[in-house]
């Protein structure tokens, strides 16, 4: 009788050490792939504010060649709010300003592309450049860069040719 409950007890013993190693596991697992999917979120709104950000550097590149007003709309990820809202990470005040940045750019691409290449509409033309310009200030400001690092800091981007800041 006392073999057949040392084998009962330890089979019992057994299976709840596998359940807990399961369990253990399991939450692991778990805490992994949030982890990672937080940190490919942010590489993915990383790198559309950075393209953002690209896209007024190439514009004073061809102001440089004499090319007066942007060619082109600025372009960005439409699935930018859901990026956002996946990087529960940011402060208020960072998802406010990323919100802010996006909603300009929309501004800015509406108005440059149903007002803007009108040759007698002036006035929309000076309101896009203008729009242009502060966005330009918004883009390349201090709070931009200070956004970028933390995105860069959360989502583990390591870039051989980058600096430890985001220019």
């Amino acid at each position: 009788m006392n073999f057949w409950c040392n084998i009962i007890n330890s089979e019992l013993l057994i299976g709840f050490i596998g359940i807990i190693a399961g369990g253990f596991i399991t939450y692991g697992t778990i805490k992994y792939e949030s982890k990672k999917e937080r940190a490919d979120t942010a590489r993915m709104l990383l790198n559309d504010l950075k393209s953002i950000q690209r896209y007024f550097e190439r514009m004073e590149q061809l102001k440089e060649k004499g090319v007066k007003y942007p060619p082109t709309n600025i372009g960005y990820s439409e699935d930018w709010r859901n990026l956002v809202a996946k990087c529960i990470f940011l402060e208020n005040s960072e998802v406010e300003f990323i919100f802010e940045i996006y909603n300009r750019v929309y501004g800015y691409n509406q108005e440059r592309e149903y007002g803007y290449n009108k040759p007698y509409n002036t006035i929309v033309r000076n309101r896009v450049l203008e729009r242009y310009q502060n966005l330009h200030k918004d883009v390349k400001g201090r709070k931009m860069l200070d956004l970028l690092n933390r995105l860069k800091k959360k989502s583990k981007y390591k870039s051989k040719d980058e600096s430890k800041e985001c220019l």
